[in-house]
């Protein structure tokens, strides 16, 4: 999507090249995190996620500054169904049944290990017939879905993993089925034809493997290479959020301790959330810390609070695993900060009384820095569709 914006950006300098004047200072830089990390509170610190983690930029000789970045989407574990697995033979008689004996997943998935494939009879081709069930289906031992006649339960999804060992004890292949739970009544059968030369095969079942994105990330960064001890406004002027609505990120300035700096200060108002942006003032080494989160995200930690409480992941119960989203702050966006240095020189008289400024914002200049650029696009993608006096 940036790279899109920057080529209509492209054609919009083109375009206005005539009217331009001298290129100004400044510079644009990009969040070096990609990808994702699961959510686990012990793996916060991963990437630009944490204060220890910041990402650092520098900006010297530069009066202006921009960033680009994503609060992107992290995986949050889902659910985790305690299966169930029969192996049958042609006539559905039972050849092996399992409640936890898998190595795979969390204690509650199920295993059968160095079963003879299934002879056909009619051909040379041997077979592996399964049976994939919640636990309690399994218990009244009648595969139908059903714990004698209610539902067993179990949702979610579970990964079933077929390896064909040949006769020296080799893997010749295997093969992988993803079955879900999805109302706690299913019964999956799968049938799969054995390759040759197979002499005994393993079923292991992960139910461990379920993601569902979330938003939750966090963006902690750092600016070097400032005047010390000077004004500077950080503004979110361009993004937008997962759903195409105007950007929903907000901002938290930090001091080098990892404090956050007079709480009640940033992004004032946030019951109407007026749009993200924060004053701050460089230390005395010229530096800035700051984060990045979602609407809502008060403490910079990727959850909502609640009557006090910090957020924390929910209890999986085993036995009727049903997924309940974690309390986050909901923002995936993509987001433009412009950091600006307050100078607070007055503006000189524009020369023959012309309107000088007008001219500019009517050739595209957004923020007045003399060349129409992808800065100017974020601007004004940023404040599409709203109604001005």
């Amino acid at each position: 999507m940036l790279k899109a914006s920057i080529a209509v950006a492209g054609v919009a300098i083109a375009a206005t090249a005539a009217v331009a004047v001298d290129k100004p200072v400044y510079d644009v830089a990009y969040e070096n995190e990609r990808g994702s990390y699961i959510n686990d509170l012990s793996l916060a610190s991963q990437g630009n996620n944490s204060f220890a983690g910041r990402e650092v930029h520098t900006m010297s000789d530069f009066n202006c500054f921009y960033l680009s970045g994503k609060l992107h989407a992290n995986d949050d574990p889902g659910r985790y169904p305690d299966t169930y697995l029969f192996m049958f033979d042609k006539f559905d008689n039972v050849v092996c049944e399992d409640n936890d004996s898998s190595s795979k997943g969390n204690g509650k998935a199920s295993a059968c290990y160095e079963v003879a494939p299934i002879p056909n009879g009619d051909d040379a081709n041997a077979t592996v017939r399964l049976g994939i069930t919640g636990r309690p289906d399994g218990v009244d031992n009648m595969f139908n879905g059903l714990f004698f006649n209610a539902p067993h339960e179990q949702l979610g999804e579970a990964e079933v993993c077929v390896t064909y060992y040949g006769d020296g004890g080799g893997v010749i292949d295997s093969d992988i089925y993803l079955c879900t739970f999805v109302t706690g009544a299913e019964a999956f059968r799968v049938n799969y034809v054995v390759p040759a030369g197979t002499a005994s095969v393993d079923v292991e079942i992960d139910n461990t493997t379920e993601r569902f994105p979330i938003c939750n990330d966090v963006d902690f960064y750092e600016l070097d290479g400032l005047e010390a001890a000077c004004d500077y406004a950080i503004t979110v002027i361009g993004g937008m959020d997962q759903n195409c609505e105007p950007n929903c990120a907000v901002l938290g300035w930090y001091d080098k301790n990892g404090n956050l700096v007079d709480p009640s200060a940033n992004n004032a108002g946030w019951d109407d959330h007026p749009g993200a942006q924060i004053s701050v003032i460089s230390d005395a080494n010229g530096r800035i810390r700051f984060a990045v989160s979602g609407y809502g995200d008060k403490d910079f930690d990727g959850w909502l609070l609640s009557e006090g409480e910090n957020g924390a992941m929910p209890v999986r119960n085993v036995g009727t695993p049903g997924y309940n989203p974690p309390p986050v702050h909901g923002c995936c966006t993509c987001y433009t900060l412009k950091v600006e240095w307050n100078k607070h020189v007055d503006i000189e008289p524009c020369e023959g009384g012309d309107n000088e400024t007008m001219l500019r914002l009517s050739g595209g200049d957004l923020n007045l820095d003399s060349v129409v650029d992808v800065i100017d696009l974020a601007i004004l993608l940023n404040g599409w569709g709203t109604q001005t006096p």
